[in-house]
């Protein structure tokens, strides 16, 4: 059964969401693990781990840009922030891989 009165994270494509960080109106963080986070993420985000999520890192102001791999973890990390009152958070539709068919920039150890 689905409960109604869950909030929904908003979803960015890569390109809204690039947008937004390009105008300092969004930070990106990448909630999975550092070593995936070494291995490649999106240019200028900053790693906060699903594993040790601490909402204080979160930029009061502007819109937390949540990311995974795929999108399933940033979904459900996104969906406990709203949940516990952080509105200014939104998950990027498609994770690193859609961010990377879209032709946007990734950087780390073994950018692709």
């Amino acid at each position: 059964m689905t409960d109604t009165h869950k909030p929904v994270p908003k979803e960015l494509a890569p390109a809204s969401a690039n947008t937004m960080v390009e105008q300092e109106a969004a930070v990106i963080f990448d909630v999975r693990e550092p070593h995936e986070f070494a291995e490649e993420h999106i240019v200028g985000a900053q790693s906060l781990p699903l594993s040790v999520l601490d909402p204080k890192q979160l930029t009061p102001g502007k819109t937390a840009i949540l990311y995974c791999g795929a999108g399933r973890r940033s979904c459900g990390v996104a969906a406990q922030l709203r949940q516990a009152g952080f509105d200014n958070v939104a998950d990027h539709r498609g994770g690193i891989v859609g961010w990377k068919q879209a032709g946007l920039p990734t950087d780390g150890e073994n950018p692709r």
